[in-house]
Parts: structure tokens; C-alpha cells; sequence
């Protein structure tokens, strides 16, 4: 499964080449809640969570695995410029491999990476 996180699919909007419509964030690569899952995927927002466990309960006795995408290494804060959602604003030098200068290393081609072994 793609990324089933919370994302903001509204997070950035990219020029298409082709039409100069913007282009949205629906596939999800850039999560701001690593442990949460999507609301809008779920047909209780409120529960979530206990939805998407009884749809995996109710997979493994058809022999069904389940696969998720889990991005680990960046978030979608993205460098400095970048908006501030969580990790920036509570320990940035902490959260983010950073250089010398303190600007984001880019590891993950998203202008930040998690500083994981932290």
C-alpha cells in the first residue's frame, strides 16, 4: 500500500509542464504523521485507526499480507524554507541532519533527512 499516513494533499501545488495546472500531493510521500493514518481513507474518521486494524484482521485469514510504504527518512517539512509542522519546531538540530552551517543535508531528495540514529 502507498503511504497510508496523514499527509496534506493540499501541501504543495507543483506547475504541470504540459497545462500550468497545478499539480497536488494525493499519493501521500510526504507525511507529517508517521504514525497516524490517513482520516480521509477511513469511513469512520473518527476510528480510524481501529478501522484500518480490523481491515488488516479481516486480510491475513484470506492469506492476504499487508505491505505498507513507510517513508522513515523524511518528512514533509522539507529544508529550511520548508513549513514547520512538527519535528522543526521541537528540536530541529535533534530531528534533521544538518551541515555545519546549519542547513538541511539532502539525503532523501526531499531537502531533509531525518536524523534517524538520533
Amino acid at each position: 500500500m502507498l503511504p497510508v499516513f496523514d499527509f496534506d494533499e493540499n501541501e504543495r501545488a507543483f506547475p504541470a509542464a504540459a497545462n500550468d495546472h497545478p499539480l497536488y500531493n494525493y499519493w501521500g510521500y510526504s507525511t507529517t504523521q508517521i504514525f497516524a493514518p490517513k482520516q480521509n481513507y477511513a469511513a469512520d474518521v473518527e476510528n480510524a485507526v481501529l478501522e484500518f486494524k480490523a481491515m488488516v484482521y479481516k486480510f491475513h485469514p484470506a492469506g492476504l499480507e499487508i505491505w505498507l510504504d513507510v517513508i522513515f527518512n523524511y518528512t514533509a517539512e522539507f529544508g529550511a524554507d520548508g513549513p514547520v509542522d512538527h519535528f522543526k519546531s521541537l528540536a530541529r538540530d535533534h530531528c534533521y541532519l544538518l551541515k555545519k552551517d546549519g542547513a538541511h543535508q539532502n539525503y532523501s531528495s526531499c531537502v531533509n533527512t531525518l536524523k534517524c540514529a538520533h
